[in-house]
């Protein structure tokens, strides 16, 4: 008798561990989804050409996580933001002109990277950082993104490769246009998306950096700062270099609080610096000419518009 209680009492066990287990781990993942949420981030940005597609594994994952999370607890995923609308709009709008096309898969992963991807993630975002405590984990990965991209186009335009990583960013075969190659790129294999991502996570260490009063993170974040437009600098990028001094003209001139015009006026002296610093380097100068007097670009780009200009024209709606 006392045998057949120990069995059954084993059986109990083990059946409790292979069934309770994985559920145990799903309602922690649900509790830790915002890991996710980064290491999704993560895939993204570091997505060498040809990789196994982790980046859609855990995409998807973080998906279930959510609406899992929003099911057992009662708590709907907000849709409601002024910008909802025009994500929609401009997501319809690609996605009946895909549609209008022969069918091609590039043209849908195109579509799902610019629109569906980005616009779904802003909103798993919402769903996901709800407290104070998880929005500064969120600063903060943004803060040591920001860093590194900082850091990698920085050693990109002073020749130091052998600071940069991973190291496929250096691979001359897997760059798109042959432009690219005096330019930093970064991870994302494109200056344009790079300066971009660098700008915008400047703008989100510079808020962070006027909410935070002492410390190492300011010291930090104010570090980030300073190198951020060598940053913008080394992309070669004029477009990129426009947008950053809008960036800052824009805060400095819409803003009511003084510490943000103090911080902008900070931000501009430190580009001053750094426009000075490459200014007295040869080869750092040498490319920064060229690029403000490349006029095949600027005609190229015009005539782009010309004819992107007759095209909506001729089908304003879903041409």
């Amino acid at each position: 008798m006392e045998n057949n209680r120990n069995y059954l009492k084993w059986f109990e066990d083990f059946f409790g561990a292979v069934f309770l287990t994985p559920i145990k781990g799903l309602y922690f993942l649900m509790d830790k989804s915002w890991i996710i949420f980064f290491v999704s981030l993560l895939f993204f940005i570091f997505r060498p050409p040809d990789q196994k597609p982790y980046d859609r594994i855990a995409f998807v994952l973080l998906i279930l996580l959510v609406v899992m999370a929003s099911q057992t607890r009662r708590r709907l995923v907000s849709f409601k933001s002024p910008i909802m609308f025009p994500m929609i709009g401009l997501t319809m709008i690609a996605a009946v002109s895909a549609a209008q096309s022969p069918f091609n898969i590039q043209t849908w992963s195109i579509l799902a990277n610019s629109f569906i991807v980005p616009y779904t993630m802003f909103f798993l975002a919402k769903a996901i950082f709800r407290d104070d405590r998880l929005i500064q984990y969120f600063f903060f990965f943004s803060a040591v993104i920001g860093a590194y991209l900082t850091f990698t186009a920085t050693a990109f335009i002073l020749n130091a490769q052998f600071l940069i990583f991973p190291r496929y960013i250096l691979n001359p075969s897997i760059v798109g246009d042959i432009s690219f190659l005096n330019r930093a790129c970064g991870p994302f294999l494109n200056p344009v998306a790079n300066g971009t991502a660098i700008i915008m996570l400047g703008l989100v260490s510079l808020h962070w950096f006027l909410k935070i009063k002492r410390g190492f993170l300011r010291i930090f974040l104010l570090s980030i700062l300073i190198a951020l437009p060598f940053g913008i600098l080394a992309t070669m990028t004029r477009g990129v270099w426009l947008s950053y001094l809008f960036s800052i003209a824009f805060f400095w001139v819409t803003t009511r609080y003084s510490n943000i015009r103090k911080a902008g006026i900070m931000w501009l002296v430190f580009t001053f610096i750094g426009v000075w610093i490459a200014t007295n380097s040869t080869s750092i100068s040498g490319l920064m000419f060229d690029r403000l007097h490349d006029q095949h670009n600027i005609d190229f780009r015009l005539n782009l518009y010309r004819a992107a200009f007759d095209m909506f024209k001729e089908k304003p709606i879903f041409g």
